[in-house]
């Protein structure tokens, strides 16, 4: 991901949601999305997911457990 160099880029970019999401994305998993139940339960990494687009969240093919980039 790009770095924001100032306050008005960070003000412009971040009012995109879509952009949002992918910035946060890209900071929490950097090597791809990984479920966290899975990883929480087992301590495996799965990271074969689907994403949710109308309700911006992944669901787990593994466990079917949904997550949020907030959990």
């Amino acid at each position: 991901m790009e770095t924001l160099k100032t306050l008005m880029e960070a003000i412009q970019k971040f009012s995109d949601p879509t952009f949002a999401l992918n910035y946060m994305v890209s900071i929490r998993w950097p090597q791809g999305v990984e479920c966290p139940h899975c990883l929480q339960s087992t301590g495996e990494v799965h990271n074969r997911v689907c994403f949710i687009y109308t309700r911006k969240i992944w669901k787990c093919k593994d466990c079917k457990k949904q997550f949020s980039i907030k959990y």
